[in-house]
């Protein structure tokens, strides 16, 4: 990745009144630039601290990449020279200052997106950038629980769902699952079985938390009608349904031996938007295309699509609960990486386009079908 970068000595540090000031703003008009180069992979030489696409992109540590940290403490120890020496330092998202929403070029495109894909059943609704499912669900589950309360989940879920809960006080609710995922008739019979005294003087779950579909860890996969079932139990019982969806391009067809799979299937066809629709035509729908209520909270994200250490996604729901995390972003992280949007928009919107993006999720589906399927 390469970028033009202005030198450190791009603006003057003479008093602006004077005339050399002055007279360098005249001759100063266009700043020299130089190169700056982020490799896809950096010489072994430079060792653990430095800064490569291949790792850069991916998962990395939460206290923040080792070339990040390193820097941020010598600058640290050289400028404000805290009193005792085993300081430490983490990354965050920036200080509250930024477009809440995302980037203009990001909204317009994962709203396009949302709608051709997912559907959904209202038109008013509203998507807000995050930095990644987890980041969403945190926030939904910050805004939507109060402390001690239970969420319903799946009999197993994914244990860093749990972790961002779990500091408040929010504890799941589990409800057994089958090849399909959570079950329709145990959901109901814990709702309608609530006993408060029970259950430590706590209320009735009003928030579900549910993976439909490559369901973590089980790879339970969710069809309409099991979708349709548990959504009018919860539209009986009042209940949120915060849908994360990250491996929802992953549904794999019909499983055929290597011997009778088409050649057909391997050989890269046309961008279009016939291919695209009749790809999507083949998924199990999300919750939005049946959620005439708005009581569904989707989670989506470029992670596992264009890299995970790009810590990029969005969140779709209606415009009473966006309104709402919008003020709450307002005073957290406020935005998400607007480097991040750009980098992923210019790739997926202005490079690839809606149709390409798609074509490029169908490859992917391929080869991790190709790749875990057996002879």
């Amino acid at each position: 990745m390469n970028a033009d970068v202005l030198p450190p000595t791009a603006f003057s540090v003479g008093d602006p009144s004077s005339v050399f000031s002055w007279f360098w703003s005249i001759f100063n008009d266009r700043k020299s630039t130089t190169q700056m180069n982020i490799p896809k992979y950096a010489n072994p030489r430079d060792g653990p601290s430095a800064v490569q696409l291949s790792t850069a992109l991916q998962y990395s540590m939460v206290q923040g990449l080792p070339a990040f940290v390193d820097f941020v403490r010598n600058f640290t120890l050289q400028v404000f020279q805290p009193a005792y020496s085993d300081f430490s330092v983490l990354a965050n998202s920036g200080n509250t200052d930024g477009m809440v929403q995302g980037l203009p070029a990001f909204v317009d495109f994962v709203r396009n997106f949302t709608l051709q894909v997912f559907q959904p059943a209202y038109s008013d609704f509203s998507v807000l950038a995050n930095s990644g499912n987890t980041d969403g669900w945190t926030k939904a589950c910050t805004l939507l629980c109060q402390p001690g309360e239970f969420i319903l989940t799946e009999d197993w879920t994914y244990p860093g769902a749990l972790l961002s809960a779990w500091p408040s006080g929010i504890r799941p609710c589990p409800v057994p699952m089958d090849s399909l995922g959570m079950i329709p008739d145990d959901l109901e019979r814990i709702l309608a079985e609530w006993n408060e005294d029970e259950r430590e003087g706590k209320r009735r779950p009003h928030v579900m938390y549910t993976i439909p579909i490559g369901q973590n860890p089980t790879g339970a996969v969710m069809d309409a009608k099991r979708k349709q079932d548990i959504y009018e139990i919860c539209v009986k019982y009042d209940i949120i349904i915060v849908e994360d969806d990250p491996y929802y391009f992953l549904q794999y067809p019909e499983y055929k031996r290597k011997s009778e799979r088409s050649l057909r299937s391997h050989l890269p066809d046309k961008i279009s938007p016939e291919t695209s629709r009749e790809f999507i035509d083949t998924l199990s729908p999300s919750y939005l295309k049946i959620d005439h209520q708005g009581r569904v909270i989707r989670l989506d994200t470029f992670s596992k699509t264009i890299g995970p250490g790009c810590r990029l996604g969005w969140t779709t729901c209606n415009p009473l609960f966006a309104s709402t995390m919008e003020n709450y972003n307002a005073s957290k992280s406020n935005q998400t990486s607007g480097i991040s949007q750009a980098m992923v928009i210019q790739l997926v919107s202005k490079q690839w386009g809606y149709d390409g993006y798609i074509r490029w999720l169908r490859g992917q589906r391929l080869i991790a079908w190709a790749k875990y399927t057996s002879p």
